[in-house]
């Protein structure tokens, strides 16, 4: 099975062989768990995991555990101190895709698009945009794009 995601979406199943479009994976995986067997009933707890648009494009494999790591983002607005934050989860599957570990990590508002890993962390590098509160009515009523409400160097809203 080849896994083929994209940012804030659900990732989807393909053939290996074909490229066929196998379906969302979680559904693959849910149909796997309905075929039965005691070493395949883990996959509705995987699919469960994955039955979401929070998965972003980029998964990483670590080689030293054999584990496929990928990672959900959510903003949780108005967060902390009504100045936004982003949730993080981080999944690691096996090589029978059983999910073998799910982390929660809380940060101020940043959004994340890449990320890394080494022996012993997951490394996020720190996007310095702001969330512009003042632009949000204006991106709300379909006035402004969506990259408007984040501040870079200036206000663009």
């Amino acid at each position: 099975m080849l896994i083929v995601a994209t940012d804030s979406g659900s990732p989807f199943a393909l053939d290996l062989n074909t490229l066929e479009m196998k379906g969302l994976l979680s559904f693959v995986l849910k149909g796997i768990a309905r075929v039965g067997g005691l070493d395949l009933a883990y996959s509705k707890e995987s699919a469960d995991a994955l039955n979401t648009n929070e998965i972003l494009a980029h998964a990483r494999y670590d080689k030293r555990l054999n584990r496929l790591i990928m990672s959900k983002s959510k903003f949780d607005i108005p967060g902390n101190d009504n100045k936004g934050n982003t949730i993080y989860e981080f999944l690691e599957f096996d090589n029978t895709f059983r999910l073998v570990s799910s982390r929660k990590y809380i940060s101020r508002f940043m959004a994340m698009h890449d990320w890394m890993i080494t022996d012993d962390y997951y490394v996020v590098p720190k996007n310095l945009a702001m969330l512009q509160w003042e632009c949000l009515g204006k991106f709300v009523m379909g006035k402004a794009l969506g990259v408007d409400i984040f501040l870079w160097t200036k206000k663009v809203c």
